[in-house]
């Protein structure tokens, strides 16, 4: 873990003092295609990506949004929500199509073979940008007393960013929960 946050630390170094964001680009690219590579590392490449994008010219952000997605198709860690957040943070970019960020969201979101930390995002992401298909799946994910805790967490903030009154009967109970996490957010989405 220290060896992947110096890693981190020499990233940012080198994005303050490397006036080419080509250039970093593609040694953040070719890091986050090198397998052998820890995951967390290449986690922190799509994350770096996400902010050197903005600085990139038209030709190159086409091979940066690629590997954006293909992160997006990575079910064993949590990057495929931190690509889902590089495009979100990119939403003002004509390239970078919102509605299929929302639809990848929805469907990392319902999908179990997905890391944890992947869904959580994706489920945020969802609500964040109004998916009314996110609304189901949050509601099964939050009542689900056997999907771990911090994915029924985003699931009820995500129903006190986007529910309905039918939702109340579900959010009351999760406020009773003996699981302070899930009573503290189902209270702030009660209130939502």
């Amino acid at each position: 873990d220290e060896f992947n946050a110096l890693k981190n630390d020499v990233i940012n170094e080198l994005k303050r003092r490397m006036p080419d964001a080509q250039m970093l680009a593609q040694h953040l690219v070719n890091l986050y295609a090198d397998t052998t590579q820890d995951s967390v590392l290449r986690d922190y490449c799509i994350q770096h990506l996400g902010t050197v994008y903005k600085k990139l010219e038209a030709a190159d952000k086409n091979e940066v949004l690629s590997v954006f997605w293909k992160a997006t198709d990575d079910k064993t860690s949590s990057t495929a929500g931190t690509a889902l957040i590089a495009l979100v943070n990119n939403k003002e970019d004509p390239l970078v199509s919102m509605g299929d960020v929302s639809d990848k969201a929805v469907a990392i979101a319902g999908n179990p073979n997905y890391a944890v930390g992947a869904r959580v995002t994706a489920v945020q992401i969802g609500a964040k940008l109004s998916n009314p298909q996110i609304l189901p799946i949050a509601r099964s994910l939050a009542s689900n007393r056997e999907e771990p805790v911090p994915l029924r967490v985003s699931a009820i903030a995500a129903i006190g960013m986007m529910g309905d009154p039918s939702d109340r009967d579900l959010l009351d109970e999760l406020a009773s929960s003996p699981d302070s996490r899930l009573q503290t957010t189902a209270r702030s989405a009660l209130n939502r």
